[in-house]
């Protein structure tokens, strides 16, 4: 008898879970389109708080479809961005998203959905490399003091290690956004580990329920990693004296290596997001941040 309440409890915890099983696969039509809308808030708390807010349409057309994939343009427009003008830190945090206010992006999927290439890759970087340059020049004519802890190529550079092929195409994978989970069958208890637009490894746990999946990633850096972090955030000249003490100054606590991301994805039938929210915290050695953004489809074809 008692075998037989076992047999009888596995099997409907096996059709429980298996209910809460879901695969991302959008179902695109050439002439499907879609505009969303983009609005996120982030404070950063180091010495005084400082807060930026970003708000943008994303307008999608499936141009190409048949069974090997699609190729979707994608339009950020309307790039509002609202935030203290003469903190370097804001800046270069909401440069990237300038840039490429208007510029198409043709987005190759696979199959399944999930972004693979960005077709036009030669065409943005020709565009983004302009920007750049004309950015960085900006930047030191309106805070001239940024020219000494970096010159003009440094400048354009760090603004342009944000807008890389590589990490475009790893955002467009795993950040939150339309396409980040298509290609993924998800149940709840399901872990996957991705890196930030930032290069910060992340492991996250899923939940899934209906057409909702909640993910809550978590900061997953080896105690190697962490120092290397450190390292890379402090001045050349006192690398050395710090690389000595690395063991001690972990091991005393006062350094902080955290962050969070909770995302919630709401799915239409055909696989198409129609709302994603995101709360994000995070302390990494003193630099504090705490974040929501809310990405709303505002109008579709279908």
């Amino acid at each position: 008898m008692k075998k037989l309440l076992f047999a009888s409890l596995f099997a409907m915890m096996a059709l429980g879970i298996q209910a809460q099983m879901k695969t991302i696969q959008p179902k695109y039509h050439v002439g499907d389109h879609a505009v969303y809308q983009y609005e996120s808030t982030t404070t950063l708390t180091a010495e005084s708080p400082v807060t930026v807010k970003i708000s943008y349409k994303e307008d999608y057309t499936v141009r190409e479809q048949d069974a090997n994939g699609a190729v979707i343009d994608l339009v950020k427009k309307d790039v509002k961005v609202e935030g203290a003008d003469d903190n370097i830190m804001v800046q270069l945090m909401t440069m990237g998203q300038e840039f490429i206010d208007g510029v198409t992006f043709k987005l190759k999927t696979d199959a399944t959905g999930k972004i693979i290439d960005i077709v036009n890759k030669d065409e943005i970087s020709a565009h983004l490399n302009t920007k750049a340059d004309e950015t960085a020049a900006q930047l030191l004519t309106k805070m001239p003091q940024l020219a000494e802890a970096a010159g003009k190529e440094e400048l354009k550079e760090q603004l342009l290690e944000q807008m890389s092929n590589e990490a475009l195409l790893n955002g467009f994978q795993n950040n939150p956004n339309v396409f980040a989970l298509n290609g993924k069958t998800l149940m709840t208890g399901t872990v996957d580990s991705y890196e930030t637009q930032m290069g910060m490894k992340m492991n996250r746990l899923f939940m899934v329920k209906g057409n909702q999946v909640k993910s809550s990633g978590t900061l997953n850096l080896s105690k190697d990693e962490l120092k290397e972090l450190i390292l890379s955030q402090v001045p050349e000249e006192q690398a050395e004296m710090v690389r000595q003490n690395i063991d001690l100054i972990l091991n005393s606590g006062q350094i902080k290596a955290e962050m969070k991301e909770d995302a919630t994805y709401e799915y239409l039938d055909n696989g198409w997001v129609s709302s994603i929210t995101v709360e994000e915290t995070g302390d990494l050695m003193g630099q504090k941040q705490n974040g929501t953004t809310k990405v709303t489809l505002l109008e579709h074809s279908w």
